[in-house]
């Protein structure tokens, strides 16, 4: 045996066979054929010095690298990722625990997963969410719909999100996301976080919940251009209803007077246009994907106003920006609809929406 292996074997506190029984050992490297993983190559063998990442076991424990608690890593100092040789619970991708170590090798305790400094309420700590290391004890408290700071109270007992102007939503569906189970009604919201809130009408219920009314009396007549510019001006667009459930609650609540300005038709007009001068969807369904009919919503979205093919309109005499004018049944299914040269059909009562619902 070598004074190189000799010196190596005493280092990792291996003893190795000091045998001339060549039969036992065909390598000649002191250890014997049933130890030695490769008993024909004497640099492989339970003494040698194993680095992790040429592809071999060259200390026969099962890895490449050295594998000191035999969890199946190799250690860190043999090149390995194994941050704790001596613990075999120890190794990256290992079940956390909740005694402060770091039993994944992350570099993080393992009670304190978002490295806030405060452990997870699951170990006995006081972070409420310890995936975000906003959350936690230490935070200020701001209107999320999150209890940022721990204390059991989402957002603060004075202003809670959507309730008032102090503690805006982007969107009714912004609320529902932050706040399950809602009853429908007025929030506040400002979608381009202008700093003047507004109420709206959220739709808690329809397809999920999340949808945005907001009814408008223009005053006098306005066409699609001068509709949709007055949305523009709340962050919000001329409305697109998006399914057959979604077009329907819009017309309850167009004709019930008890929400906005008043009891009309806020659906006569919509945001929904040919994709070019004189396009038709005539005796088609009149909708997103509908073979043959050339009218898209205006933010590009999917829209949905029916499945009706006995409609013999919209006939093409149109441009890209005119108003089409809808009328319904009681049961708020389309009776018809129809378009007519720029600038289209007018109507004083519309409505806006916001698209993130979709």
């Amino acid at each position: 045996m070598s004074l190189r292996t000799t010196l190596l074997l005493t280092t990792l506190g291996l003893a190795p066979l000091m045998s001339g029984c060549k039969g036992d050992d065909g390598d000649g490297d002191g250890y014997e054929a049933s130890d030695d993983c490769d008993d024909e190559d004497p640099q492989v063998n339970p003494g040698v010095l194993d680095l992790a990442g040429d592809g071999e076991d060259a200390n026969c424990d099962g890895v490449d690298g050295h594998d000191g608690d035999g969890d199946g890593v190799a250690s860190e100092w043999s090149g390995g990722d194994d941050c704790d040789d001596e613990d075999d619970t120890t190794y990256p991708g290992a079940d956390i625990g909740c005694d402060g170590g770091d039993h994944d090798c992350d570099g993080d305790i393992d009670n304190d997963d978002d490295g806030d400094g405060f452990w997870d309420k699951a170990c006995g700590g006081e972070d409420c969410d310890d995936d975000d290391a906003m959350v936690n004890p230490a935070s200020t408290e701001v209107c999320d719909g999150i209890d940022n700071d721990c204390d059991g109270t989402v957002d603060n007992d004075e202003h809670v999100l959507g309730d008032d102007p102090e503690c805006y939503a982007y969107s009714c569906k912004d609320i529902d996301d932050a706040r399950s189970g809602l009853d429908d009604g007025s929030y506040y919201i400002d979608p381009t976080d202008s700093g003047s809130p507004f109420e709206v009408h959220c739709d808690m219920h329809t397809d999920g919940g999340g949808y945005t009314f907001l009814k408008v009396d223009y005053g006098s007549t306005a066409y699609a251009v001068d509709a949709e510019s007055h949305c523009d001006g709340y962050g919000m667009q001329l409305f697109i209803p998006r399914t057959n459930n979604h077009l329907v609650a819009a017309y309850d609540i167009a004709y019930d007077a008890s929400i906005g300005p008043s009891a009309a038709n806020y659906l006569y007009i919509m945001g929904i246009y040919p994709n070019y001068y004189r396009a038709t969807c005539t005796n088609r369904a009149l909708k997103s994907g509908s073979s043959g009919c050339n009218w898209s919503a205006s933010d590009g979205r999917a829209f949905w106003v029916t499945n009706r093919t006995n409609i013999s309109e919209p006939n093409g005499d149109n441009g890209t920006t005119s108003s089409m004018y809808y009328s319904f049944h009681s049961d708020g299914s389309i009776d018809w609809y129809n378009d007519i040269p720029y600038p289209g059909y007018g109507s004083r009562y519309f409505m806006c929406d916001v698209g993130d619902k979709y």
